[in-house]
């Protein structure tokens, strides 16, 4: 188990077309867990806010996980999370309201 959450870890950086680092993996290459942590910690870092920028409403991060979803990501897995969202009753993570 160590090794496959390690695994997880290391190649979450990596991009759907091979863009990415550390190793340049690309599509199926990508351990599924780390494909679904890219996404999950992408569309956190959009919403969230920074000392250097107010985060994006939930709305813009959708549209922009969907604009990158085949060069960065898993185009299926960015589907089914935006269906996922939009099913939610106030899809946000962010408590304050935008």
């Amino acid at each position: 188990m160590a090794g496959r959450l390690r695994e997880i870890v290391l190649h979450h950086h990596e991009f759907f077309d091979g863009s990415g680092y550390p190793a340049g993996l690309a599509g199926a290459e990508i351990p599924l867990g780390a494909r679904i942590i890219g996404l999950v910690d992408s569309y956190d870092t959009i919403t969230s806010d920074r000392m250097y920028k107010r985060g994006s409403t939930t709305r813009e991060a959708m549209a922009e996980l969907e604009r990158c979803g085949t060069a960065q990501f898993d185009g299926e897995l960015v589907r089914t999370f935006l269906e996922v969202l939009r099913r939610l009753p106030q899809p946000q993570v962010s408590t304050r309201e935008r």
